[in-house]
Order: C-alpha cells, then sequence, then structure tokens
C-alpha cells in the first residue's frame, strides 16, 4: 500500500503495467515481440504476472544489467495469461560486460 512520492503503489503500478502490456499484446497472438523494460518493474510484478512462479527459485537468479527474460504472454479476453520461461539470462555479454554486480544492494551496503 505504501505510495513512492509523486509515484504509484503496487496496485497502481501492476494495474499501469498490465493495461501496458494487454495493450501492446492485443492481437498479436502466435507472435515474438520484445518488451524491452527496467528490471524492476519486471521483479516487482513477477508474483501477479506469472502466479504460481516459485518467487525463491527465480529470485536466487540476479537480475543484472543487460539480461534478457523470456515469457509466453497472450491476451484473452481482457485477461493477461503470461508464464515465465527464462529468468534473467545473461549469456549474451561476455569480456567487461559480463562482470555482473549483484543488483540488490547487500544488507549493510546503503548504511
Amino acid at each position: 500500500e505504501a505510495i513512492f512520492p509523486e509515484g504509484d503503489n503496487y496496485h497502481t503500478l501492476w494495474g499501469r503495467f498490465r493495461a501496458g502490456l494487454i495493450e501492446v499484446l492485443r492481437g498479436k497472438n502466435n507472435r515474438n515481440l520484445v518488451i524491452v523494460g527496467h528490471g524492476g518493474i519486471f521483479c516487482f510484478t513477477l508474483k501477479d504476472l506469472c502466479p504460481g512462479v516459485n518467487l525463491s527459485e527465480v529470485f536466487s537468479i540476479g537480475n543484472a544489467n543487460c539480461s534478457v527474460s523470456e515469457f509466453s504472454m497472450q491476451v484473452i479476453g481482457d485477461k493477461l495469461q503470461a508464464n515465465l520461461i527464462r529468468w534473467a539470462d545473461h549469456s549474451h555479454l561476455d569480456g567487461e560486460a559480463a562482470v555482473l554486480v549483484n543488483p540488490v544492494p547487500q544488507e549493510g551496503e546503503l548504511d
């Protein structure tokens, strides 16, 4: 229920994200689309985007910058259905770009 200053609470964030996905996906079943966004929106809404996904297992994989997550999504009526296929893959990175930094601050790092 917490609201960021001049921002959203979880419910309005999820509602806007869901509505945006439905708008992009409507009428495009059986097509491959790329939707680019900040990892936070996918992390925070994953429980509603893919109900039943094991969040502990998924979040044991760090979602670093430039990682790719893959979903299968479809819109049926006004309902969004999504399944997680691959989370936070970074196999396309190499060299210095492949040196991953933990995307979530560890205890004490922000003190």
